[in-house]
């Protein structure tokens, strides 16, 4: 039973084939009229696009990988001194703060010092 419906479905597979290869045929060739048409109507147009698209295409095939030293010294690197300022900052505003809180401590023992000497 399957061999009798096997040539029908391979007659059928290959007339739809050759049916859209006739319409995407007639489509492109429509295509290609419809786009020359539009180059003679507008040549400064088509140009000005055809350059965009090309300094597009050009900008993104331009995107390069960075090389190993770039990935693994010169980036970590800077990773790194990125990294060691934010600390120093961090230390200067704590040692800032610190030698506030300091102060505060030495004038209260001189003071301390002072009226237990009677200045």
């Amino acid at each position: 039973m399957t061999e009798s419906i096997q040539p029908t479905i391979e007659t059928n597979a290959t007339e739809y084939a050759e049916k859209a290869w006739e319409t995407a045929k007639t489509g492109v060739t429509g295509a290609l009229h419809e786009g020359e048409a539009i180059v003679r109507t507008n040549p400064v147009g088509a140009v000005l696009g055809a350059l965009a698209i090309g300094v597009a295409v050009g900008y993104l095939i331009s995107q390069r990988e960075p090389t190993k030293r770039e990935r693994y010294v010169d980036q970590p690197l800077e990773d790194l001194q990125s990294l060691a300022r934010s600390l120093a900052d961090h230390a200067a505003k704590q040692a800032a703060r610190g030698s506030d809180a300091a102060a505060g401590v030495v004038e209260s023992l001189l003071g301390r010092i002072k009226k237990n000497l009677n200045f």
